[in-house]
């Protein structure tokens, strides 16, 4: 009993650190300057989803799965508050973890050997799915992606983006201008461009808070294959590390498995 209310208690801990290390690249995704805005985030949700896919592996009855599962939503809401839209979607983030524990435990029930990069793929992939619905419904209802129908400009983070095209598109032309003139000949393209932009798309600024929420799911959901590998390989090891301080051990037994007969 006691382990598992150490599990329960680290688990909460490592899912608040992955919330709090993640909230202020939530708040603006396209902020880039600085790779330790989505680093640190990304080594977090890795280490969370490793150890949330072997806490559920280890709790074993349903009891312990369910409350851990409902625990690791705790931090969630002490981060980004408890907001109306946040339980429309507590139903759906609840199931795909609950999903993803069941499917863990039945890849062990189905299985004569312990193999943990296998376990892990059968459940890890809806335990991410989850916590990125969960990223894009705090990116939505967070006050600058809401900011962005009242003031009608594209947000702030677009404007490196404009400027690294706009420098690639027009890298020969301004060859020909004087170095100190370069800068601003492109900041004054820039601006140029983001406000044609803003003027393009103010009928439908009201619009881009789900529409930009939808999109970063989008794209976190098609790199997130590459998050259950690794996070699968970090369970690996954690496990490992589990077993040889004794925390865990490998009992055999006798099972019994049902035969087609035609």
């Amino acid at each position: 009993m006691y382990k598992k209310a150490i599990l329960t208690i680290l688990l909460v801990a490592i899912a608040s650190w992955f919330w709090f290390s993640a909230k202020p690249w939530i708040e603006n995704p396209l902020n880039l300057d600085s790779y330790q805005t989505w680093l640190w985030p990304m080594i977090a949700l890795i280490i969370f989803v490793a150890f949330e896919g072997l806490a559920l592996l280890i709790a074993g009855e349903r009891p312990w799965r369910w409350g851990m599962v409902v625990v690791t939503l705790i931090p969630y809401f002490v981060v980004f508050g408890i907001k109306g839209f946040y339980w429309a979607v507590l139903p759906l983030m609840l199931l795909l973890q609950m999903y993803a524990g069941h499917g863990i435990r039945l890849e062990v029930e189905e299985r004569i050997k312990i193999d943990i990069r296998e376990i892990m793929d059968r459940g890890l992939s809806s335990l991410v799915t989850s916590i990125l619905i969960m990223i894009s419904v705090a990116f939505f209802l967070s006050p600058a992606t809401q900011a962005l129908a009242s003031k009608q400009q594209l947000p702030p983070g677009t404007k490196t983006f404009v400027v690294e095209t706009v420098k690639t598109f027009l890298s020969d032309q301004v060859k020909s201008l004087p170095p100190d003139q370069r800068g601003n000949a492109l900041n004054q393209v820039s601006n140029e461009v983001i406000s044609q932009f803003n003027s393009f798309l103010k009928p439908y600024f009201r619009y881009f808070p789900p529409v930009l929420a939808f999109g970063l799911f989008l794209v976190l959901q098609g790199l997130s294959f590459i998050i259950v590998w690794i996070a699968a390989l970090v369970a690996w090891g954690l496990f490992a590390l589990l077993k040889k301080s004794g925390f865990i051990r490998i009992r055999v037994v006798q099972k019994e498995a049902e035969e087609l007969e035609f």
